[in-house]
């Protein structure tokens, strides 16, 4: 079984909830799937927790 990230191009132009988007795998999931032009939410803990990991990130 292998990835690539070409694979995320099937992500353009849809909207995606990253859960744990704040940190770790879960921000660079969202990271990359921005990065294909997908609207990336982000469900965390804390609305604290979630401006942080969103801020600066093309997120929301």
């Amino acid at each position: 079984m292998s990835w690539s990230p070409a694979g995320l191009d099937a992500w353009r132009g849809r909207t995606v909830i990253v859960t744990g988007g704040n940190s770790g795998i879960g921000l660079r999931a969202a990271q990359a799937l921005r990065g294909h032009r997908a609207g990336v939410g982000l469900a965390c803990r804390g609305v604290a927790r979630a401006r942080a990991g969103a801020d600066g990130r093309g997120v929301r």
